[in-house]
């Protein structure tokens, strides 16, 4: 399979949520911790309305200095992406996702190849990863990403029932 990876540009929102929720409703539901399936579908029902995508497609056309998204494609559909933050003393991986059925192909490598570039190797890069993401750390410790054994409290994506996704934090030390 052959995957191309470049800046999301205007229009993107809709592949780029696509991607995300399908994302989230294979990895996240978890009965220990109280994530719902329902409450995943809930979070994401307000990210569709016309207003959202219209909001992120002007973003995606203009991002902010420092911050980089990319998504990956395949015959011309977004089957992945990844959200980078730079600031001044490091950078965050804040999102990397690909479509299931596109997970162990090479694509999320592919988008970690851009993102790193855009990033450079001048400051550590901090990442979360849900704790039972299994797959994801070992993703993230091939790419030299180590547990800091920090566990901070993800307060935006709260469930409707008020569980949250238990968290680690990662880190890739400079270059």
């Amino acid at each position: 399979m052959k995957f191309k990876v470049r800046k999301a540009k205007y229009g993107d929102a809709e592949g780029i949520h696509r991607v995300r929720y399908a994302a989230w409703l294979t990895t996240y539901p978890n009965k220990k911790y109280r994530i719902l399936t329902a409450d995943i579908h809930f979070n994401f029902k307000k990210q569709l309305t016309p207003e959202a995508l219209e909001k992120q497609n002007v973003r995606n056309a203009s991002p902010k200095p420092g911050v980089g998204l990319f998504v990956a494609t395949h015959n011309n559909k977004i089957v992945g992406m990844c959200r980078v933050l730079k600031y001044k003393r490091y950078s965050m991986l804040s999102a990397l996702y690909v479509l299931p059925e596109f997970q162990g192909k090479g694509v999320g490598s592919l988008l970690w190849k851009k993102a790193y570039a855009f990033l450079g190797r001048k400051n550590n890069i901090l990442l979360t990863v849900a704790i039972y993401n299994k797959r994801a750390i070992q993703f993230y410790t091939k790419l030299g990403f180590k547990d800091t054994g920090r566990r901070p409290v993800m307060k935006r994506g709260a469930m409707r029932n008020g569980a949250h996704i238990p968290i680690m934090q990662m880190n890739r030390s400079a270059a």
